[in-house]
């Protein structure tokens, strides 16, 4: 390609860039101030037009990341590295807008900014992952450092599991695969609660009943205390409370 056919695409390309920016304002503009609030959760709603399609642009490029990064390890052409590199790019600036318009939409439906339930952490450790990418990518100068060896490609994250520690793990949610109203974990006298506060807690009390000999219904029934649920439309506090209770009682009767 020749210095002026290279000049003669950037500013096709900028030109490009300025009009579809454009438009993606008239757009957000249209959805944002004429359309009607929704009817159970308000103006809150809205910002699905934003979080949403920003979901999928990021899913978009990193899958377009993954699938031409296997395609440069089995073909060595570069351009399929640097084409890799800036989809990686568009999938994190659209990431960032995933994880901040997410809690704005959070916060007055769930009643907290986050909760770490699988599919959230799932994101934000994708999101992470491509920001350790980009830097390891900066940090190497030798485009042909960056090509992993045979075998060195990851397939599986694994945690494992403490030998002769049983565990037990609980949750209640509205559909299969859908994030938990309250998530309830026991391992080794220790008791972990979702959903049951702003960021994950220990179940104290419950703990230190079992500690002092307590039996599984007896511990459970102390872990809401200390607890500060949030409500929405999914269940206000009592219920969670309850089902913290009930979750709590099944997971220790499991490891028993």
């Amino acid at each position: 390609m020749t210095r002026e056919t290279a000049q003669r695409l950037a500013r096709r390309g900028t030109w490009l860039t300025a009009v579809s920016l454009l438009l993606v304002a008239a757009v957000y503009v249209r959805a944002l101030a004429f359309t009607p609030p929704d009817r159970f959760q308000g103006p809150a709603q809205k910002i699905f037009y934003v979080h949403v399609p920003a979901g999928w642009s990021m899913m978009l490029g990193f899958s377009v990341t993954g699938i031409l990064s296997v395609l440069y390890l089995w073909l060595k052409d570069k351009r399929l590295d640097l084409a890799a590199a800036a989809s990686a790019e568009v999938g994190l600036a659209f990431g960032v807008v995933v994880l901040t318009s997410g809690p704005i939409w959070a916060k007055p439906i769930w009643g907290t900014w986050w909760t770490w339930d699988a599919r959230l952490t799932s994101t934000l450790f994708t999101v992470l992952l491509f920001v350790g990418y980009q830097v390891l990518r900066d940090a190497l100068t030798d485009p042909e450092m960056r090509a992993l060896a045979e075998g060195e490609l990851l397939t599986a994250v694994r945690v494992p599991r403490r030998a002769g520690v049983p565990w037990g793990y609980q949750k209640f949610v509205r559909r299969a695969n859908d994030w938990a109203i309250v998530g309830v974990a026991a391992i080794g006298g220790r008791i972990a609660l979702a959903n049951m506060g702003p960021v994950p807690l220990r179940a104290r009390a419950a703990e230190e009943a079992l500690a002092g000999g307590a039996s599984a219904a007896e511990a459970a029934a102390l872990a809401a205390e200390g607890t500060s649920p949030g409500e929405d439309i999914h269940a206000d506090r009592e219920f969670r409370e309850h089902l913290a209770r009930v979750l709590t009682r099944r997971a220790l009767e499991h490891i028993s």
